[in-house]
């Protein structure tokens, strides 16, 4: 399954800059920096604390 995802798929090699932004699990951290240093246009996340933060 995550072979077919692949091909939509980008990686990222700069640093990620902490945002001001904070999620209530930290683990959740790193995916919300990311998608803001990445400029995402949206953020699909089946887990309620980072829908709700």
């Amino acid at each position: 399954m995550l072979e077919d995802l692949l091909p939509w798929c980008e990686s990222w090699s700069a640093a990620i800059p902490s945002s001001t932004y904070l999620v209530r699990a930290p683990h959740d951290q790193v995916f919300l920096d990311l998608a803001l240093a990445a400029a995402a246009p949206v953020l699909v996340s089946g887990d309620r604390l980072i829908r709700t933060s």
